[in-house]
């Protein structure tokens, strides 16, 4: 799993190969790119009965205001309609929370994805 948390909050999940169908057992474990240095944080998604909310995001980050951990928790709803139509997305107010099947993406989901590869593989190759 990759993801970005974008300069204008949104936050996007990609889950690549056979993710999508252990996150209802498991939680499934990444890295997060920050696109305005490109440095790398650790991201999970975990599905969670009793949620209050349909998403729970935590963000951790430095001083520096750089992250380096973000972790969403998905009621399992959420879950199953991600799985029905390969995504999933909310608005918070502040941001959109965006979550992906990568086998299941349009041109534009695509072109962010890619370019989230890119990164991992120019900056951060053994990730």
């Amino acid at each position: 799993m990759i993801s970005l948390k974008q300069p204008n909050n949104d936050i996007y999940f990609f889950f690549e190969g056979d993710e999508i169908k252990k996150l209802r057992f498991e939680a499934i474990h990444g890295i997060c790119f920050n696109p305005k240095n490109f440095s790398k944080g650790e991201s999970g998604c975990s599905v969670k009965e009793g949620l209050k909310e349909l998403i729970g995001t935590k963000i951790k980050k430095s001083e520096e205001g750089i992250i380096e951990s973000l972790i969403i928790e998905i009621m399992p709803r959420v879950y199953e309609k991600l799985i029905d139509t390969g995504s999933y997305s909310l608005h918070e107010g502040f941001r959109h929370v965006n979550l992906f099947d990568s086998k299941k993406l349009d041109f534009s989901e695509r072109f962010i994805y890619e370019g989230i590869k890119r990164w991992r593989n120019l900056y951060y190759p053994n990730s």
